[in-house]
């Protein structure tokens, strides 16, 4: 069970640094991982803010 969970947390991560290597509009990002307050807290401050937000 717990090693579940800790896969499925990885592959959460893994998704969501994808995304923000791909630059994607934050609702693209938000609606793919299905958690927007962690990728609004885990982006990185120096990346320029998604197109969308302009």
């Amino acid at each position: 069970m717990v090693e579940a969970d800790s896969l499925r947390r990885e592959r959460h991560l893994a998704d969501l640094e994808q995304c923000l290597r791909e630059r994607d509009p934050a609702i693209d990002c938000q609606r793919r991982l299905k958690k927007p307050t962690l990728l609004t807290v885990q982006s990185p401050v120096r990346m320029p803010p998604p197109a969308c937000i302009r």
